[in-house]
């Protein structure tokens, strides 16, 4: 069960631990007699202590092991929750079952414990609404199909924004438009300022590494970029652009400003569309 939640600003599955963490036990304790488990374990990181002692209060003899994980981005990453729990390494292009897995998110328990219990279909969910320039920043429970305006609204603003972000300030994806809403898989808006404008007008590759040095999948960024920018869809393959988790890693800390992970974004979509 993934509570490792390690992009920052983002704190609503730390709250959910931490105020309801007899529904999410019986979310887990479902999920477990579905699948026909005797076990399972909840990867959260050791700097949430309230959240583990909380989650701990209830577990019993469930079966359900609360496992303290080191607090590193992208610990809550499938893949990497997988390795640093059960040892286990899900191979290029696979799956989680293929090592014997099958990983969760701890809002998703949430929700099948207001579905079997409850009869409440997934009708809300909570959101992070944080950043540099929000006034109040909250974690709100909000009915699906709320827009972002209204979000931000309820948390004010101290100046006009530069980016407005669905999701974190690493994986988030940019919103032209406030007026879009929440969906299902929203976790969080990130408000951010002109101060964290860093872009660079005509970025180019200067081949430092550094991407090479802090993939956590292990991949080569800089030749994903290359096979992009000569168009080479087998090329991309050799690199494995596809196992690119997007977690933002190479991008953040790239010196020449290339956007990698909008440009591995755009070449996983090549490759689906040369496999039609």
């Amino acid at each position: 069960i993934n509570a490792g939640e390690c992009e920052p600003y983002i704190t609503v599955d730390d709250r959910l631990c931490r105020e309801m963490p007899e529904q999410l036990i019986s979310g887990i304790q479902l999920l477990m007699k579905i699948l026909g488990l005797q076990e399972a374990f909840i990867g959260i990181e050791n700097n949430k202590p309230e959240a583990i002692a909380a989650l701990r209060a209830y577990v019993g003899k469930s079966g359900i092991k609360v496992v303290g994980l080191p607090a590193k981005y992208p610990q809550g990453a499938e893949k990497q929750l997988i390795r640093a729990i059960t040892g286990r390494q899900v191979p290029s292009g696979g799956l989680p079952a293929s090592v014997g897995c099958a990983v969760f998110n701890i809002a998703t328990c949430k929700a099948i414990c207001d579905a079997v219990y409850l009869g409440r279909p997934l009708i809300s969910r909570a959101v992070t609404v944080s950043g540099d320039i929000l006034m109040e920043p909250k974690n709100l429970e909000v009915p699906i199909g709320t827009s972002f305006n209204h979000l931000l609204g309820a948390c004010g603003l101290c100046e006009n924004p530069y980016k407005v972000l669905s999701g974190g300030p690493m994986m988030g994806v940019a919103q032209f438009d406030l007026s879009v809403v929440t969906v299902k898989a929203c976790n969080a808006v990130t408000v951010l300022g002109k101060k964290n404008r860093f872009n660079v007008e005509d970025p180019h590759c200067i081949r430092c590494g550094k991407c090479i040095d802090i993939c956590p999948m292990r991949l080569m960024p800089v030749l994903m970029y290359k096979a992009l920018y000569t168009n080479e869809v087998e090329q991309m393959h050799k690199v494995h652009l596809m196992d690119c988790i997007e977690c933002g890693c190479c991008a953040y800390n790239c010196p020449a400003g290339v956007p990698l992970v909008l440009a591995f974004r755009s070449g996983k979509q090549k490759i689906r569309d040369a496999q039609k």
